[in-house]
C-alpha cells in the first residue's frame, strides 16, 4: 500500500485518538493543516509520551510497525516530512 500525507494522517487519527482535537485546533489557528508542524508539534509528542510510559507495548507495536511501512511505502514528500521530523524530534 502506498502512502500519501491524507492517508498518513488519516491513519494517525485512528492510532492517536487524543490528537483529534488538537488537529482541529492547529487548522482553525492556521487555516489549513501543515503537515510539517502537525508531525513536529502534535504526533511525535504524542510518541515520545507512549516510549516514556513504557506501558502500552502493544500501541507501541502498532506505532511502529505502522511507521516502519510509511518508511518503505510512502510518496516522497510524506517521507521527507514524516522522516526530517522524527529524527529532529528523538534527537531532543
Amino acid at each position: 500500500m502506498k502512502y500519501d500525507n491524507r492517508r498518513f494522517f488519516k491513519r494517525n487519527d485512528k492510532i492517536f485518538s487524543e490528537i483529534s482535537k488538537k488537529l482541529d485546533e492547529h487548522i482553525s489557528e492556521y487555516g489549513e493543516r501543515l503537515d510539517t508542524i502537525v508531525i513536529e508539534d502534535i504526533i511525535m509528542p504524542e510518541v515520545i509520551s507512549f516510549l516514556k510510559k513504557d506501558k502500552e507495548e502493544e500501541k507501541l507495536k502498532v506505532i511502529f510497525t505502522y511507521f516502519e511501512d510509511v518508511s518503505t511505502c510512502s510518496n516522497k514528500y510524506l517521507y521527507n516530512v514524516f522522516f526530517d521530523n522524527s529524527i529532529r524530534n528523538f534527537r531532543k
